[in-house]
C-alpha cells in the first residue's frame, strides 16, 4: 500500500505558523531590549548633555559644576550597571552548572535538598567559575536518569548505549 503524505497546502500552513511564532517570539525579544538600550543610552546621553551644557556657559571651561556632577553622574552608570548585573550574573551561572551537575548525577543533591543556598555551595566548591565552557567534562547520563534525579530519586545507572 502506499504511504500517505500530508496534502502541501497543511504542511505550508504548519510552516507558516511556526514561521509566524518565531517573529513573534523575536518581536517581544527585540522590544524587550529594546526597553533596556532605551534606558540605557537616556541614563547616558543627559549627563553628557549636562556636561556640554556646563563647557557652553560663561566662565573657564571645565571649571563649572555642571561639568563634575555630568562627569560623576557619566562614571557612575557603567558602574552601577556592573553593580547591578555581576551578582545577577553570577547566581544564573550557579543554578545553571549547579542542576547540570544533579543531572549529570556530579552533585549528591536529590530532591528536597535543591535549594538556591545549596546551588550557591555547590557553586563555591567547584571554584565560582565566570561561565560555563561547553567543552567541560561531563559523565553521560540518560534523560530519564537525570529527571528521576531532580524529581529526588536514585535510579540504578543505565549503561550507554552501543550505535
Amino acid at each position: 500500500m502506499k504511504e500517505r503524505r500530508p496534502h502541501p497546502a497543511i504542511n505550508s500552513w504548519e510552516r507558516y505558523q511556526r514561521r509566524e511564532a518565531r517573529k513573534e517570539a523575536w518581536r517581544y525579544w527585540s522590544r524587550t531590549l529594546w526597553r533596556v538600550y532605551r534606558w540605557l543610552l537616556l541614563s547616558m546621553l543627559s549627563p553628557a548633555i549636562m556636561i556640554a551644557m556646563g563647557m557652553a556657559f560663561d566662565g573657564e571651561p571645565g571649571s563649572k559644576a555642571t561639568v563634575w556632577i555630568g562627569g560623576v553622574v557619566l562614571a557612575f552608570v557603567p558602574c552601577w550597571g556592573i553593580w547591578t548585573f555581576v551578582p545577577i550574573w553570577r547566581d544564573h551561572v550557579a543554578m545553571r552548572l549547579y542542576f547540570e551537575d544533579i543531572a549529570d548525577g556530579a552533585c549528591p543533591d536529590r530532591g528536597w535538598q535543591i535549594s538556591r543556598a545549596n546551588g550557591l555551595k555547590w557553586y563555591r566548591k567547584q571554584g565560582s567559575p565566570w561561565w560555563i565552557s561547553a567543552k567541560r567534562e561531563r559523565p553521560w547520563a540518560h534523560p530519564g536518569d537525570a529527571i528521576a534525579r531532580l524529581e529526588g530519586r536514585e535510579p540504578p545507572l543505565r549503561q550507554r548505549p552501543k550505535w
